[in-house]
């Protein structure tokens, strides 16, 4: 009997390590990120969060930047321009001021913005963007590009109008999409 509870006590030990839940305290399941599409760096005199290119509407060749610039010096700087081989980038106001220990974010609509024109990706993919400072180093980094939808509906170029989705709904008991299917527009 008391072989039987020590061998279920050890089996009820180690079931964590056997089922391969356990990884340590420094697991990477424990260590809390950044949610959201943008890319976040650091380079030497600024910090960069959620950087994220927002695409116009199909065909307008129109994008914008959304992102917030962390300045963590004593002394002022200033974000001088921003550059894409996909497109033109015009700032406003250029340059954009960056406090010293302060931040600014840069979103379509708002006093501080960055809009592309003559933009050629699609969401869903990387585009290289520059970032050129007055003081801080000057930072080279691969930006996603999201469609102007939902929460990006907002950051996206003056003029976009949220892409509609279509959503397919099967009915219980349906023998596929063409089973009781019916379309509606999510426009949310």
């Amino acid at each position: 009997m008391k072989r039987s509870v020590m061998f279920l006590a050890g089996v009820v030990l180690m079931m964590p390590v056997l089922a391969g839940c356990y990884a340590g305290q420094d697991a990477e399941t424990k260590i809390q990120t950044r949610s959201g599409n943008g890319v976040n760096t650091e380079i030497e005199g600024m910090l960069i969060d959620n950087a994220t290119i927002v695409a116009g509407n199909k065909g307008s060749n129109a994008a914008a930047f959304l992102g917030t610039f962390y300045n963590p010096t004593y002394e002022p700087d200033e974000l001088l321009s921003i550059t894409a081989a996909d497109g033109t980038v015009a700032l406003t106001p250029e340059p954009v001021d960056l406090p010293a220990l302060g931040a600014v974010t840069l979103k379509s609509g708002t006093e501080n913005q960055a809009e592309f024109t003559e933009f050629q990706a699609n969401a869903g993919e990387y585009v290289d963007v520059t970032f050129t400072f007055k003081s801080a180093a000057r930072a080279e980094i691969p930006i996603l590009v999201v469609a102007p939808y939902g929460e990006y509906l907002d950051a996206a170029p003056e003029g976009t109008e949220e892409e509609v989705k279509e959503v397919v709904v099967v009915e219980e008991g349906g023998e596929g999409a063409e089973a009781g299917s019916s379309t509606e527009s999510n426009t949310e």
